[in-house]
């Protein structure tokens, strides 16, 4: 009974939160309901869907949360299958036109001609438009017929645009990357360049959430570049581009990168400020190498395509893998024709300059940037873990047959239906769920800030914003000491040290509080079968991450790598692509890049590696890319190749002196390298 109030109640305060959230950000923004539900809904309709009557799909969420300047990716989404396939097919859409390959493109977009009933049609309809904009030009040299397809894209939920917005205008991201590709192809500059400063402004002031700010802000100002640098507004240039920087490398990310150092580093010299971007001068230029290596490789002897994406023959099959528990993994609903795309020239990508031509290489992130989970496997996997039937668990709810059509995809739940399966199962009754349980939309804010610091290690600083946020929470709740006390782990493992003796002991407490139903020891090859059909919270794969780096520690090397390759393998088992799980599934790729390295499984560590960076490309979230790329160097000075490794050594240490990482590994390999080759 006490687990099933527990549920209740993180539900009951979900709900909360969002609603506390919509209502209390209009007030502080003098908006209104009308305004938020411009073009997406009526007002009756988003009542109903604050109230609990109806489910607000993860397409409309992101919008309307956008739209207040607040980032969707502070909640983790249960998906229904219609909304997975959705991005999944965005996905796709993008991959085609980060390859130029618009007939693939075209063949696309006739396979989804209906929008989904099940997702919000205005925005749908408004992603189709940008789309079939590109293909009008790209294909058909039509840039006529392209610019009324974008401004009908912008009319979608801007309805009566004509180049101008009223200062009360609220915007979600895809609506700011339709106003640009409109502008691009209008053809009046002095509209476009009002536009886009427009938009920069807006961006900056209105965007509170640094996750959203960094997804649009640094594409606004590659896109701004052209005309301010043919008018030779060097100040301005400046502002802007350090501006985006400065917002960019606190959280590892690099978006339209190359474009915006480069223009800063000119700027800054014609200014007389030259000495102070010498430094970064060098970091660009390695980068560049590095990046056109990386780019240039073989597919079938390497790793990545060209957009950076891991193939499906690297991601989906570990071969030869002496030993491994994972010798061939087949993911779920794997698409038979193959969805990632060729290898193109770097030269290519670099000579881009619109932003049309830079959808996606200059800085598309994802849409679905937080972890997932779909919905049936939610339920089955749970429905097995507890060795219960189907007509068991449909007993009183619903029939077996309406079940079998849930846990198969064929239709979602209603809502009651949900909440009665996720009761009885004992899991998340909501859609839309935090890591920590929260009624303040604030605290989940402070908490992505308080992982922001332990990303970049400043320990202080993090021990300080946890007992804030700690003083904030509900400590009753497993969830919240879940969290914190992974937090508190390794911010003490930081500042004092634990006893490696004592490490995989408390993370096992931890992870306790959450999945009771086995006893974990601490020989992870014991743990049962039976809780790897768990659908574990980017929490819980958290401190299983931690238990790897304590076995590390301890020198256990084939315990981590047994333990980091039984999750590589649960991510690949889900429908779901990991890419979709970007965040912990990088931890994976890290762990089993460093692992397999350190045991001398040299061409494993590569090949892990090079998916950990197509990641990184894909993703622009560089956090792990001096990483492996070291990874990379060490193992083929293990195979004896010097010459690439120094060369990986120098990209590895500019790379991370660029990101402001605080590692000298790379650096200390590279002094090393240099040594050998001046003997």
């Amino acid at each position: 009974m006490i687990e099933t109030l527990t549920y209740e109640k993180l539900v009951a305060a979900m709900e909360q939160t969002l609603t506390d959230l919509f209502n209390s950000t209009i007030e502080e923004h003098h908006a209104n309901q009308t305004e938020l539900c411009r073009g997406l809904c009526s007002n009756a309709t988003l009542t109903r869907y604050l109230s609990g009557e109806r489910r607000m799909d993860r397409l409309l969420l992101s919008a309307m949360m956008q739209r207040l300047g607040k980032s969707p990716d502070k909640f983790v989404s249960v998906l229904t299958d219609a909304e997975y396939r959705y991005f999944d097919w965005r996905l796709q859409v993008l991959n085609r036109i980060a390859d130029r390959d618009w007939s693939g493109l075209e063949r696309l977009i006739l396979d989804r001609e209906t929008a989904d009933k099940e997702l919000n049609e205005p925005l749908q309809e408004q992603f189709t438009l940008m789309v079939r904009g590109l293909l009008q030009e790209r294909l058909r040299g039509d840039r006529e017929g392209a610019t009324d397809y974008f401004r009908r894209a912008v009319c979608a939920t801007i309805p009566g645009f004509r180049g101008l917005l009223r200062p009360q205008c609220m915007l979600c991201v895809q609506e700011i990357s339709a106003l640009l590709l409109w502008q691009e192809y209008y053809g009046d500059e002095e509209i476009s360049a009002a536009l886009m400063k427009f938009l920069i402004d807006y961006v900056y002031e209105y965007f509170e959430d640094e996750q959203e700010r960094v997804k649009v802000y640094p594409r606004l100002v590659s896109a701004y570049l052209p005309y301010l640098q043919e008018r030779n507004r060097d100040q301005e240039i400046y502002v802007i581009t350090g501006r985006a920087f400065r917002m960019m490398l606190p959280l590892r990310y690099f978006i339209c990168g190359e474009q915006l150092l480069n223009a800063y580093i000119e700027s800054a010299e014609k200014l007389g400020k030259g000495q102070e971007v010498a430094k970064r001068k060098e970091q660009l230029a390695s980068w560049r190498e590095m990046r056109k290596e990386l780019w240039s490789m073989d597919r079938e002897s390497g790793h990545m395509d060209g957009a950076g994406v891991m193939s499906a023959e690297g991601a989906l099959t570990l071969q030869g893998c002496a030993g491994s528990t994972a010798c061939t993994v087949q993911r779920e609903d794997q698409p038979a024709d193959g969805t990632e795309h060729g290898v193109k020239e770097a030269e290519a990508k670099e000579a881009s300059s619109s932003y049309a031509d830079n959808w996606l290489e200059g800085g598309y992130i994802w849409d679905l940037w937080q972890e997932p989970e779909l919905l049936r496997e939610v339920i089955e996997r749970r429905r097995k873990q507890r060795g219960l039937t189907q007509e068991v668990l449909s007993e009183g709810i619903c029939t077996p047959e309406t079940l079998s059509r849930i846990v198969t995809g064929k239709r979602a739940p209603s809502r009651r239906n949900f909440r009665a399966l996720t009761k009885k199962l004992e899991v998340r009754s909501e859609y839309y769920y935090s890591v920590i349980e929260a009624k303040d939309f604030r605290l989940l804010e402070e908490r992505f800030r308080l992982d922001a610091l332990i990303e970049t290690k400043q320990w202080q600083k993090a021990k300080k914003a946890a007992g804030r946020l700690k003083a904030q929470l509900d400590m009753e709740s497993r969830y919240n000491r879940q969290y914190l006390g992974e937090i508190y782990y390794l911010i003490e493992l930081a500042l004092k040290g634990i006893p490696e003796q004592e490490r995989v002991g408390r993370l096992l407490l931890l992870l306790s509080l959450t999945i009771s139903d086995y006893t974990l020891t601490e020989n992870v090859r014991e743990w049962p079968e039976a809780f790897w059909c768990t659908v574990f919270t980017s929490e819980e794969i958290s401190i299983m991450l931690q238990v790897i780096n304590a076995l590390r520690c301890m020198g256990e090397l084939g315990d981590g790598i047994y333990l980091a390759e039984r999750l590589y393998v649960y991510y690949h088992m889900s429908a779901v692509r990991p890419e979709f799980h970007f965040r912990t599934f990088m931890g994976v790729l890290a762990q089993l890049s460093i692992l397999l390295g350190r045991e001398g499984r040299n061409e494993e560590c590569i090949r892990y590696s090079y998916e950990g960076i197509a990641l990184c490309f894909a993703s622009r979230k560089m956090s792990d890319m001096g990483l492996f790329v070291n990874n990379i160097a060490n193992a083929n000075e293990r195979l004896g190749d010097k010459a690439f490794a120094l060369r990986h050594y120098r990209y590895a240490f500019y790379c991370e002196e660029l990101l402001g990482n605080n590692s000298d590994i790379p650096r200390k390999s590279y002094e090393k390298l240099c040594k050998v080759e001046r003997r």
